[in-house]
């Protein structure tokens, strides 16, 4: 009887034991689950973060990129007008020389024809 009860006290301790186990194994695994999704989480913050940096500085090179072109056309365009001014400036000057010359010409003649 007395063995009888002993053996039922070990295996009882025996079941015990074996559940504690099960539970300290089981609370490790939530937390062992817990901390990779804590990381999962905290990986996604930061990929999101990197992804909107990332957006953030194509973004400004872009604008530095629009800014640049815009400048370029604007000194073509200057460029251009400079250019024809120019021109129209030595039509001018050609001119008023031909209109001089004519003049001269004229006189010229108009002397000859006096003298």
């Amino acid at each position: 009887k007395q063995e009888k009860k002993e053996k039922e006290r070990l295996e009882e301790e025996r079941r015990r034991e074996k559940r504690e186990k099960e539970a300290l194994e089981a609370a490790e695994r939530e937390q062992r689950r817990v901390e990779l999704e804590r990381k999962r989480r905290e990986q996604e913050r930061e990929d999101k973060k990197r992804k909107e940096e990332e957006a953030k500085r194509q973004k400004e090179q872009e604008r530095i990129k629009k800014e640049k072109e815009k400048e370029k056309r604007e000194k073509a365009k200057r460029e251009k007008e400079r250019r024809a001014r120019e021109i129209e400036d030595r039509q001018k000057k050609e001119e008023e020389e031909q209109q001089r010359r004519k003049k001269e010409e004229a006189e010229k003649k108009r002397k000859a024809a006096e003298a």
